[in-house]
């Protein structure tokens, strides 16, 4: 499975960049909205994590823009974020994620959430 992990905390996207990649993920990374978008069209993964808040283009923004341009594309989206509340969630699914994951979050737990999308 391809993944494309967006955040634009690096510590974050190491760890997870390693820890994915140990457990057999082919594993691309980019540092904000905009290069998520380039990196989405050249790699084409299976599954995009994107972090919520960002500077350039925030989570949502990135989801939107891919399930509107990208129409018949069957990547899965996971967003991640550090805030709390159901709206955030519920906005997640409406920008067209298949599911939200709030921080911190234990690798297990996310190895266990990409295994079941």
């Amino acid at each position: 499975m391809k993944i494309l992990l967006v955040d634009d905390e690096e510590m974050m996207i190491e760890l997870f960049s390693e820890l994915l990649s140990e457990e057999g993920y082919e594993v691309e990374t980019a540092l904000n909205g905009n290069q998520g978008i380039e990196k989405y069209k050249s790699f084409a993964p299976d599954l995009l994590v994107l972090d919520l808040m960002m500077p350039d283009l925030t989570g949502f923004e990135v989801c939107s823009y891919i399930r509107e341009q990208e129409k018949d594309s069957s990547t899965k989206i996971l967003l991640l974020t550090g805030m709390g509340g159901n709206d955030i969630e519920e906005k997640g699914l409406k920008a067209g994620a298949n599911g939200v994951l709030f921080k911190p979050i234990p690798i297990d737990k996310l190895i266990t959430k990409i295994s079941q999308v």
